[in-house]
């Protein structure tokens, strides 16, 4: 008898509570309405790729790379910029013996032809405003000398991810 009551309790329980939770607001049982806002909140984000190399050689001069921005969601009246600097000034350099053998090359951005080669941190490479999502440029890399040695030669570049206001 008591395992009957206790069930019957606990299914009214049951009852009662699912009821209640069908009501999002406070609406009398005489009828009525009533509001619910509905927010949304969207975190600034995307997805930049760049070059894992740069090759020349004997035969190839030149090398095509692309940076792409992806997924770009930024807040209003903001920018996100890429830019690249060179460790060695633009230069793939050769260290042996002490004694270092450099080769300049230059970087054009394909969309517009301008040269990245001064040697600070504000060369852009792209740049994308807040309402485009995506957008990619192409880096047309050209040796400009030729080797008087053989061996590896080699630069590093940085690539410098930023969003700021406009």
């Amino acid at each position: 008898m008591k395992k009957i009551i206790f069930t019957l309790i606990l299914s009214l329980a049951l009852i009662l509570s699912t009821s209640m939770a069908a009501f999002a607001g406070d609406i009398s049982t005489n009828g009525g309405s009533d509001t619910v806002e509905v927010m949304g909140y969207f975190e600034q984000g995307y997805t930049v790729t760049i070059p894992d190399t740069v090759v020349f050689g004997n035969k190839k001069t030149t090398d095509t790379k692309s940076v792409s921005a992806n997924n770009v969601l930024l807040e209003d009246n903001n920018i996100l910029r890429v830019t690249v600097s060179s460790k060695n000034n633009w230069e793939i350099w050769n260290e042996s013996e002490f004694v270092i053998h450099g080769l300049k090359y230059e970087a054009k951005v394909a969309d517009n032809f301008s040269i990245i080669l001064d040697n600070d941190d504000n060369n852009e490479v792209l740049v994308i405003r807040s309402g485009e999502t995506d957008r990619t440029v192409n880096i047309v890399f050209t040796l400009l000398g030729t080797p008087t040695k053989a061996g590896l030669f080699t630069d590093t570049l940085t690539f410098k991810v930023e969003v700021s206001p406009e």
